[in-house]
């Protein structure tokens, strides 16, 4: 937590991440001064799947709640991957509790752009690597009789410590244990034909699956009226590849949208590059105290 909710930061994690997944930044940003919130969307962390087809504006919905009971009135709103898609829709339905948006790998261009723009042979390429291994669909997927059985499973044992965050990624079901069990599937990214079904045919999938497909950022930011930060993972092999339209939107509005390119990283720039991410997030929150400065 931060000296003030007026300068509040919410981080939304990707797909199979936790609310931990920011632990590593947040201290740095709590000692800049902010309030700082990691939350866990359906199914992921210690959040449950909702026990109907909630969707990502349900969620955002929830987020909203969450800020009128913590007493927070704005927010910058950051995310990663899907995080960042949920970041996006929060802003599409809650703009005036966003104060700014962080955006990486994710939420500035739709979801299926990258695949469409693949040619027939890469995209079956693509749809047949689409597949967990047994090994670990076992270690992460299975269901167990213990939380230690789920919490040994993720341990790194070359780290070591107690790595408490591997604690998030545990839930109890009934008498059994679980980490990553049936969020694949609640995803309708299970395996190849599940893949291409969501990309295709959204419409006849479950509306949370659907979310991530049906979202079109083009459109939501057409009345952008905050300061927007994308961070673009640009590195070797870059499956989103998105940077030309990344481009495109930040030049449609320069007094608004700052863009960053990493090729330290093709997908996860937090983890290939932290100190990287770190400095670019601060300088953004910096960037924003300057504006609220500035003679109106």
């Amino acid at each position: 937590m931060g000296r003030s909710k007026n300068q509040a930061f919410l981080w939304l994690p990707g797909s199979l991440l936790s609310a931990y997944d920011f632990e590593p930044f947040a201290e740095r940003l709590v000692d800049d001064g902010y309030f700082v919130l990691s939350v866990d969307h359906y199914g992921h962390g210690l959040t449950p799947m909702p026990g109907r087809d909630a969707d990502f504006a349900d969620f955002s919905d929830d987020l909203s709640t969450l800020l009128d009971v913590l007493g927070i009135e704005r927010t910058v709103i950051a995310g990663f991957s899907r995080g960042a898609y949920l970041a996006t829709e929060f802003y599409k339905n809650h703009p005036d509790q966003v104060a700014a948006i962080i955006l990486e790998d994710g939420g500035s261009v739709a979801f299926a752009t990258t695949f469409f723009k693949l040619p027939p042979d890469q995209l079956a390429t693509f749809f047949e690597s689409v597949r967990i291994p047994d090994e670990i669909k076992s270690r992460y997927f299975d269901v167990y009789d213990s939380e230690f059985e789920v919490y040994s499973n993720f341990y790194d044992k070359k780290t070591g410590g107690s790595q408490f965050h591997n604690f998030g990624f545990i839930r109890q079901v009934k008498d059994k244990w679980i980490g990553y069990g049936g969020l694949m599937e609640y995803m309708h990214m299970q395996d190849g034909s599940h893949y291409a079904k969501l990309l295709f045919q959204p419409q006849s999938v479950s509306r949370y699956a659907a979310s991530i497909v049906l979202q079109q950022p083009l459109a939501i930011y057409e009345t952008l009226h905050v300061p927007m930060l994308i961070l673009d993972a640009v590195g070797t092999p870059d499956l989103f590849q998105n940077s030309a339209e990344n481009r495109e939107l930040a030049s449609r509005f320069p007094h608004l949208i700052s863009y960053r390119a990493f090729d330290c990283a093709d997908h996860n720039i937090h983890f290939g590059c932290p100190e990287e991410f770190l400095q670019a997030i601060r300088h953004f929150l910096h960037s924003l105290v300057l504006r609220s400065e500035e003679p109106s």
